[in-house]
């Protein structure tokens, strides 16, 4: 019963042992502490003014349109998890990178049991993205820039005509051109 599995959980965090998966909700509120409430942090809660392209391209340390092409939750030793995406760069736009990378981000789902974070985007296998994310840090995560904002999927209209998606994540969904997009982004990278 996964009621009474969380409940089980549950109070064994409240007696304090050691090695016991929270429940997800219970996941969340120290990282969430960490890092939206970390002054001078590019994740943190800003204004609708601050959320531009400009913005987000300044705040990132990589960008780059990939495609995902393989995805995977791994729970680590410290209880967190992580979801590693290998993606084929298509477009860098900005930063380093190689041909393929492993773009480590936190949150997914292990054996039933995940960490979800408002706002993350999600990856499916074979989806192509514009990606905004900011430098590793400690446990070599890249996060997208003010998270859903950091990220456009490539879409392609039943035209034929490439176009980009944002917003999906939020209900607020915006769809451009893809060719005029790209070009704002390097105009905004500078």
């Amino acid at each position: 019963n996964p009621q009474k599995r969380w409940e089980k959980n549950l109070c064994s965090l409240s007696a304090g042992r050691q090695g016991v998966v929270m429940p997800r909700v219970l996941l969340l509120i120290p990282f969430l502490f960490g890092v939206l409430f970390t002054a001078g942090n590019p994740l943190a809660a800003s204004s609708g003014s601050d959320h531009d392209l400009s913005h987000i391209a300044e705040n990132a340390d990589w960008v780059c349109e990939v495609e995902i092409l393989s995805k995977e939750a791994v729970m680590l030793a410290d209880g967190a998890i992580e979801t590693r995406l290998v993606v084929s760069t298509l477009t860098p736009m900005k930063g380093t990178m190689g041909m393929t990378e492993e773009i480590r981000i936190p949150g997914g789902e292990v054996a039933g049991r995940g960490m979800m974070l408002p706002g993350m985007p999600e990856f499916e296998v074979g989806e192509r993205h514009i990606l905004f994310l900011t430098e590793k840090n400690e446990k070599q995560w890249r996060m997208p820039v003010d998270f859903s904002k950091g990220t456009a999927r490539v879409s392609m209209k039943a035209s034929g005509e490439q176009v980009v998606i944002q917003g999906a994540h939020e209900g607020a969904v915006q769809v451009q051109s893809y060719n005029e997009y790209v070009q704002r982004v390097f105009q905004a990278i500078g």
